[in-house]
């Protein structure tokens, strides 16, 4: 087997090496010719093929699109959808307007000033010494009335027990 050198003629012979020889010494005649002809077929298909199959891929989809069937049914999807995204939303303001009542009643609780019965757990005792809950009901509205009789002490009203308490007078505005 020889040694492949300067020769610029090759013979033809010898199978697969001969192929080998062949081609690369038409490479090495023709490689400019190749190169450009490599960066024509890139230009092109840069340059007009590719905008050409992206036009037609466009024209297709719009086709698939605007397809009356396939709307049809999307549509019906669609309804579907917001139909189910309505009752979860429904839900969830649901869900959340009963946490804000509660978070409300828990605060307007934790603000309430409790009674000294109510801080005691109903372990002590009422000052009119009634026994029943009606009547001491009772006594409690007939002393926040403020007429300062009968029904007993109570701190935060200063005219329940039995005096007459402190009324302001009357303001009168004389115009001259």
């Amino acid at each position: 087997m020889e040694a492949f050198s300067d020769q610029t003629t090759i013979s033809s012979g010898g199978g697969v090496w001969g192929t080998i020889r062949e081609t690369l010494l038409y490479l090495q005649q023709n490689a400019w010719t190749i190169v450009f002809a490599l960066g024509s077929c890139y230009l092109v298909k840069v340059n007009v093929l590719d905008p050409w199959m992206e036009g037609r891929r466009q024209r297709a989809s719009l086709r698939v699109i605007h397809d009356p069937t396939r709307v049809s049914s999307l549509q019906e999807d669609m309804r579907r959808v917001r139909a189910a995204q309505q009752e979860e939303a429904a839900r969830l303001g649901q869900q959340a307007e009963e946490a804000r009542r509660t978070k409300k009643r828990e605060a307007m609780e934790e603000k309430r000033v409790k009674t000294p019965l109510e801080a005691k757990a109903g372990l002590g005792r009422r000052v009119n010494n009634d026994t029943t809950a009606t009547s001491n009901r009772r006594s409690t509205r007939s002393s926040t009335d403020g007429d300062g009789g009968g029904g007993g002490y109570n701190p935060m009203n200063p005219s329940s027990g039995f005096s007459n308490g402190y009324r302001a007078q009357k303001r009168v505005v004389r115009r001259s």
